[in-house]
This record gives structure tokens, C-alpha cells and sequence, in this order.
């Protein structure tokens, strides 16, 4: 059985490609300034890593195990989380462009997007209890059949999900945000 290289504790700037990061498990790393977009990193493993200002997006993450992997001030535009391995999946998102991105039947309780772009991305089936979505654009987001209970949409915009598709109890919502639960009916409120 083929064994993948074992990288530990070490600070990567500036890669660009694949070839720039061999095919390997990744633990306590810190990428930045890294540019991986397009590039393949299916099968990796990350582990305790950090990502600052670094570009996946469309990056296939096919069997890639995030483990307690932070990404600040990242571009992650259009990545299909819900291919990752759903084994100790843990992610903290700040700041990062996530337009397009799926998270299709993810199980991600607790996780935070803080002052993320999350426009038309897919959180069908998602296991969302306790996220938190402070100051993050949830513009065309689908939430269908989600558990959203004690999930904090307090600062988020342009919310618009439908309270009867999706769990929800004690999720935290400002009351300007009242008229994103209610827009399949088509009232006007002012």
C-alpha cells in the first residue's frame, strides 16, 4: 500500500500548482500567498493547516480530508466541499470569497464563515447546527432540508430560505431579516 509523504509543521509561500505541493498528509502547516487554483488536490490530507490569501478556486477536492483547517482572507470560488472526506471534517472560513460553492449534504456542525461571499452556494442537506454566519452575503444561498438550529444569521445579508424546508430552532435572526423567511410567499413588507 502506498504510503503518502508526511509534512509536518512547516510554512509554505507562494506555490503555485500542483507540482509546487507534492501529493501528501499535511499537519500543523501554514500555506500563504499560495495560488492552487484549477489545481488538482484530491486525496490530500490537512491537518491543523492554515490557509492566508491563497486562491483554490475550482480546485477538485475529491476524497481531501480538511481536518481543523483554517482559511483567512481566501478565494474559494465554485470548490465542491461536499466530494471532501466527511471523516473529522472541520473548517473555519474568514473573509473568503465562496461564491458557487457546494456543501451538499455536509456534516459541519458549528462551523464559521466570518464576512464570507457566499453567493448561490449550495448548503442542501447540510448539517449546519450552531454555524455562524456574521457579516457574510448569503445572496441566492440554497438552504432546503438543512439543520440550521442555533445557527446565528444575526449579521448576515440578503438571507432568503424557507423556515418549513429546513430545522431551525433557536436560530438567531434580527428581526430586518424576518422578510428572508417569508419570501416564498410573496408579501410585501415594509
Amino acid at each position: 500500500m502506498n504510503q503518502l509523504p508526511f509534512i509536518t509543521d512547516q510554512d509554505f509561500g507562494k506555490l503555485n500548482g500542483k507540482a509546487a505541493l507534492p501529493k501528501g498528509e499535511y499537519d500543523g502547516c501554514h500555506f500563504e500567498h499560495c495560488d492552487f487554483t484549477q489545481t488538482p488536490l484530491s486525496n490530500y490530507k490537512f491537518s491543523d493547516c492554515t490557509f492566508s490569501h491563497c486562491d483554490l478556486s475550482n480546485a477538485p477536492l475529491v476524497n481531501t480530508q480538511l481536518n481543523q483547517v483554517r482559511f483567512t482572507d481566501c478565494k474559494l470560488m465554485g470548490l465542491d466541499f461536499s466530494t471532501c472526506d466527511d471523516f473529522l471534517f472541520t473548517v473555519h472560513f474568514e473573509r473568503c470569497p465562496m461564491d458557487l460553492c457546494s456543501f451538499y449534504q455536509g456534516r459541519m456542525p458549528a462551523t464559521t464563515f466570518l464576512g464570507c461571499s457566499l453567493k448561490k452556494a449550495d448548503f442542501t442537506e447540510a448539517e449546519l447546527a450552531g454555524a455562524d454566519f456574521s457579516d457574510s452575503n448569503l445572496e441566492g444561498a440554497l438552504f432546503e432540508d438543512c439543520n440550521l438550529e442555533g445557527a446565528d444569521f444575526r449579521e448576515a445579508i440578503y438571507l432568503s430560505l424557507d423556515p418549513a424546508r429546513n430545522r431551525m430552532k433557536n436560530a438567531r435572526f434580527k428581526k430586518e431579516q424576518l422578510a428572508g423567511l417569508l419570501t416564498k410567499y410573496s408579501l410585501q413588507i415594509e
